[in-house]
């Protein structure tokens, strides 16, 4: 594992060390042997199968968006480079659309025919995603974000949605339906639905999934509550760095770039990105705890990706896009253009690299101080990793958005 773990680092370092104008094959020859054994997903602005046949859609009354950056999509492995050496390779895109959980939450309603200002926004999406190859929906990300609300007494609305969810993927003529001529029963669905809940509610997996979530709201929490304090970026990460070592006993660095993001920002140095431009994000009110909470399951969204395109192999990848009736989600798309996924299949790795993780390796470097340096590369904390548990981790989000409510007190 070591080894894997190493050339994941190494192909990681040729995509971020990249030049403007690199293309892909150069990247990969850069460091040849780091790429073995590894697929790869590459965004392109030139070259690949086309974004408009992999799920994004111009309407603007249509709010599917790709995670990935540029105009197409390219695909390597070693079979892959053999077989383009024998003048091509049959690969398979596998496009699905992930509904979010304000998207799920609309379909019940939909499917009753209770009309209201989404009604048309949520029927052209379903028209869009019917005519789509494969035509294939996911709403386990939305499903793990209502885990914690199943287990309510008496609430019956997850149930619901999943089964709307499921209605619409057992249709064989959308239209049909959208336009009255057909009669259908998200009833007819609770039972399957039903079945699934229980699946999720009972699954370790599951509730591990909504712990790292956790995780990543806690590093954001921190991020905003810093940005409010008034501390610049490079000063903002390297307290980022240490909260993470202090309270998880390690580095996430991926909810560590999310942190970055938010620093970079909030702070008047630059630029809002679309996705904090928000004022219950850019300061302290009464909706804050909340909205803060929101944007880390809209950031998460780029983890749980990370492991469905893992479901494929060989010459087989999974393209997700996402719908969504919530502006803060399409706004973190915008915000944080995936460049490229890495996935070793044998050694079960895989991580997606935006366009921008240069600039925040290089905020990183900044960072961190000899004295940090050390304790990143201790080897006996290397060795006792921490295996942080839902108590801690309760604690510590009880503890932060504690001093949120200060922070907002004190305005």
């Amino acid at each position: 594992m070591p080894h894997e773990i190493d050339k994941m680092r190494r192909a990681k370092a040729a995509i971020v060390g990249r030049t403007a104008d690199q293309s892909l094959a150069s990247v990969i020859s850069s460091d040849r042997g780091a790429f073995s054994g590894i697929r790869m997903l590459w965004a392109s602005e030139t070259a690949g199968a086309p974004m408009q046949a992999l799920g994004r859609s111009e309407n603007p009354n249509v709010p599917v968006g790709s995670l990935f950056s540029g105009n197409g999509i390219q695909a390597f492995s070693d079979d892959i480079e053999q077989q383009m050496k024998q003048n091509s390779a049959l690969l398979e895109f596998a496009y699905f659309t992930l509904l979010d959980t304000n998207f799920l939450s609309e379909l019940p309603r939909f499917f009753r025919g209770e009309r209201n200002d989404h009604t048309e926004k949520v029927g052209d999406t379903l028209q869009f995603i019917d005519t789509q190859p494969g035509r294939g929906i996911d709403w386990t990300f939305a499903s793990l974000e209502n885990l914690r609300e199943v287990v309510k007494p008496n609430n019956p609305w997850p149930y619901q949605k999943v089964a709307a969810a499921r209605l619409f993927d057992s249709m064989r003529d959308f239209q049909q339906v959208r336009s009255g001529r057909m009669v259908v029963a998200i009833e007819d669905h609770i039972p399957a639905a039903e079945k699934m809940w229980e699946t999720f509610i009972t699954s370790p997996h599951m509730w591990a999934a909504v712990k790292r979530r956790d995780v990543m709201y806690c590093v954001i929490l921190r991020a905003i509550l810093d940005c409010w304090s008034g501390f610049s970026v490079d000063v903002g990460v390297s307290r980022l760095i240490d909260f993470c070592l202090d309270r998880f006993g390690f580095m996430p660095l991926k909810e560590l770039y999310f942190g970055w993001k938010a620093l970079s920002g909030l702070t008047k140095a630059g630029p809002t990105l679309p996705i904090f431009d928000e004022p219950a994000l850019q300061s302290p009110n009464g909706d804050s705890i909340n909205r803060i909470s929101a944007l880390a399951w809209d950031l998460f969204m780029f983890r749980w990706c990370e492991t469905l395109m893992t479901e494929m192999k060989g010459n087989r990848f999974v393209i997700p896009a996402v719908t969504t009736l919530d502006a803060g989600l399409l706004a973190a798309i915008q915000s944080c253009p995936l460049k490229a996924i890495l996935i070793h299949d044998e050694a079960g790795l895989v991580e997606s690299i935006f366009e921008d993780e240069r600039d925040f390796g290089e905020c990183l470097q900044r960072a961190m101080s000899s004295e940090t340096l050390a304790r990143i590369n201790d080897p006996v904390r290397r060795a006792k990793k921490k295996e942080v548990s839902q108590h801690e981790l309760s604690l510590l989000i009880y503890s932060l958005e504690l001093e949120a409510k200060k922070a907002r007190n004190s305005r």
